[in-house]
């Protein structure tokens, strides 16, 4: 990737490990920086590290943090980042619609999102969470034509099981406003718009009287 010829998206969805390498010594030197500050200032240290720093080889993983102030956050990110993590923050769209903000959050791999959105997910990011699921190349050449036993199916009896599971209460297709979709907007026969289309979902309450 080059510094200036992507465009935020275009680092949205990237690696980090993609991004130029003058982008990536820079917020190294930055953190190591706020990780000096943040010490001398709180003197802080993380409980139960091994937790925080836990990981699956080949997985990402999400970290939320309460906090009181802006100031916590330095020494999470900071404590990750030297840990070995690499940190996609996300932040508010708000700030995304002023330009030079935007561009700024994107080369350092920050991740806008819309508030009253945290109940929908597109059907491409599902997919790409779903190892098990081939692409829609790989379909092609073995199966073609038969992209939706091998994609849409799959996705689908997932989704079912999460909601027997107790994790979920419930799903459905929608659009990205959530706009409810009929029954021929949902029976669709391209995958073009399949990958389109987002799920809306209800959390369940997953029983743990054990």
């Amino acid at each position: 990737m080059r510094l200036f010829k992507q465009t935020p998206e275009d680092y949205y969805n990237a690696p980090y490990a993609e991004f130029p390498a003058l982008i990536r010594g820079t917020v190294a030197v930055v953190m190591g920086i706020l990780w000096v500050f943040s010490k001398l200032m709180w003197r802080w240290k993380v409980e139960d590290s091994g937790l925080l720093f836990e990981r699956q080889e080949g997985r990402g993983s999400v970290v939320i943090c309460n906090h009181t102030s802006m100031a916590e956050l330095l020494a999470v990110e900071t404590a990750l980042f030297f840990g070995g993590r690499r940190i996609r923050p996300i932040f508010k769209s708000e700030f995304a619609k002023s330009k030079i903000v935007r561009w700024a959050f994107s080369r350092v791999g920050g991740i806008p999102v819309e508030r009253g959105t945290a109940d929908i997910i597109s059907v491409s990011a599902l997919l790409d969470a779903c190892g098990d699921i081939p692409d829609f190349d790989e379909v092609q050449k073995t199966d073609r034509g038969h992209w939706e036993n091998r994609i849409k199916t799959p996705l689908e009896t997932a989704l079912d099981s999460c909601v027997r599971a107790g994790v979920l209460d419930g799903w459905e297709y929608c659009g990205a406003k959530k706009a409810k979709l009929s029954d021929s907007e949902v029976d669709i026969g391209d995958y073009a718009t399949f990958i389109g289309l987002y799920v809306r979902f209800r959390m369940g309450r997953m029983n743990d009287e054990d």
